[in-house]
């Protein structure tokens, strides 16, 4: 482009290259992370795509990861390439039982984006793993109350039971306990606050501590029937009725029978058995 030097003809040449250069120049990429998955004691998978590319080439994709919140490249990062699309990485040679953080990058010739930040732990539980002052009796599925995705979550039960026990509170209406997954610990708090009876099976279960553990409750009727699935892995249970937390009446409230998986509404002066657990 020749220019004259007429002040009229410098504005248009400048605009002109003004215009020419903002057309020419791209934006940072769009990336996402999909999804985490597969975490054991010491590696997890992790998925993500570029969306866009923002006009100009890709010369670098992959995760970024640390133990703290907002990691960068600056912290630990894998390459998975260039381009758009879905890629996938395997991250290992972690450290157990610790929570990491991750996300997605993408990186070109404007500068790097990340992907929404995920968050998993480094260790995968068993059906009957000794684990939190007890056993693993229950893994929690995607459709219970308290699922992370990517995290492994459930139930603990204490190692044995209780001695046999009253439900407690007879003729009291411990109000709003519930039979659903989840209640097991609010069900409890509210039989302890309302009945205060000492010697209930709730107030048993809260008063209890294993190995520095004291957060143990009497379970709900969804959560007992639930770690009763596993009654065969998790072992130690007696062939006795044991109580839920869950009430029925001012007198009666839910017993599982652990020889025939029947659940039952029996009177709270009755006595059955009590296993205590825990949630983590």
């Amino acid at each position: 482009m020749v220019c004259m030097y007429k002040q009229s003809t410098i504005f248009l040449c400048v605009l002109a290259a003004s215009i020419l250069f903002s057309c020419s120049r791209g934006e940072k990429p769009t990336v996402r992370t999909t999804s985490v998955f597969d975490a054991d004691l010491t590696s997890f998978k992790v998925l993500g795509e570029v969306i866009d590319d923002g006009g100009e080439v890709i010369v670098s994709r992959g995760f970024v990861y640390s133990t703290r919140p907002g990691p960068t490249l600056i912290d630990f990062y894998t390459n998975e390439g260039t381009g758009v699309g879905v890629f996938l990485s395997q991250i290992n040679n972690l450290s157990q039982a610790r929570t990491y953080y991750v996300r997605a990058y993408a990186t070109n010739a404007i500068g790097t984006s990340y992907g929404e930040e995920l968050e998993i732990f480094t260790q995968r539980f068993l059906l009957g793993d000794t684990l939190g002052g007890g056993i693993v009796a229950y893994i929690l599925q995607p459709t219970d109350s308290g699922y992370v995705a990517g995290r492994t979550k459930g139930l603990i039960v204490a190692n044995q039971d209780l001695p046999d026990g009253e439900w407690g509170c007879l003729g009291v209406n411990v109000t709003e306990t519930s039979s659903q997954f989840g209640t097991g610990l609010s069900n409890t708090n509210r039989i302890v606050n309302i009945c205060n009876d000492p010697n209930s099976a709730a107030a048993l279960c809260n008063s209890l501590t294993i190995n520095g553990f004291s957060d143990w409750y009497l379970p709900s009727r969804e959560e007992l029937k639930a770690i009763s699935q596993n009654k065969f892995v998790v072992g130690g249970f007696q062939n006795k009725k044991y109580w839920t937390s869950s009430q029925i009446t001012i007198n009666s409230a839910w017993v599982l029978d652990f020889v025939t998986d029947f659940e039952f509404g029996e009177i709270k002066s009755e006595k059955h058995a009590i296993r205590p657990i825990r949630a983590f």
